[in-house]
């Protein structure tokens, strides 16, 4: 199993993601419960846009390791992109049951809250996300468009040259 596991992520590093997934694919035959296998063959699906295979895969890996945060991290990052917002908000919840500070989960919930137009419970959680990593720049930015949003321009435009700032 870790031989093909092991060139399925060799082959993930250099791009070849269909190659990658039949190497993970013939390591899932040796070892079906493997959680990382799944896992990178998720990555590899959704590098390829193959989202509901992508999302089968995490889900498989979820199932086998329960706890496995980076899972739920990237099932809800296909679903926030596809616009599913409460899906991406229940993956997203999944794992902050198992590790509450874990910020990219935060904020990215917080960009789905954006999509469903709850800007003001989505600057809620950027600050939760600040609160943990106080130089997350993207928080920050994102804080800064929704004051600009909310009219409040000076401290929009202050929290916008902040996160300039502090990324460079």
């Amino acid at each position: 199993m870790d031989e093909w596991y092991y060139k399925g992520v060799a082959l993930q590093r250099h791009r070849r993601y269909n190659d990658a997934i039949q190497a993970y694919e013939k390591a899932l035959l040796i070892k079906p419960q493997s959680p990382k296998a799944w896992y990178n063959k998720g990555h590899s699906l959704a590098k390829l846009r193959k989202f509901d295979e992508a999302v089968f895969a995490y889900e498989k890996a979820i199932s086998y390791f329960p706890q496995f945060i980076l899972a739920y991290l990237k099932k809800g990052n296909i679903f926030l992109n596809l616009k599913k917002y409460n899906d991406a908000i229940k993956a997203y919840d999944s794992s902050l049951k198992i590790h509450p500070h874990f910020f990219d989960a935060l904020y990215y919930k917080g960009r789905a809250l954006e999509g469903l137009n709850r800007i003001f419970d989505a600057q809620e959680i950027y600050y939760k996300v600040l609160e943990i990593d106080r130089h997350h720049t993207k928080a920050m930015f994102r804080i800064g468009l929704i004051l600009i949003r909310k009219r409040d321009y000076r401290r929009g435009i202050t929290m916008l040259f902040q996160s300039v700032i502090k990324r460079f």
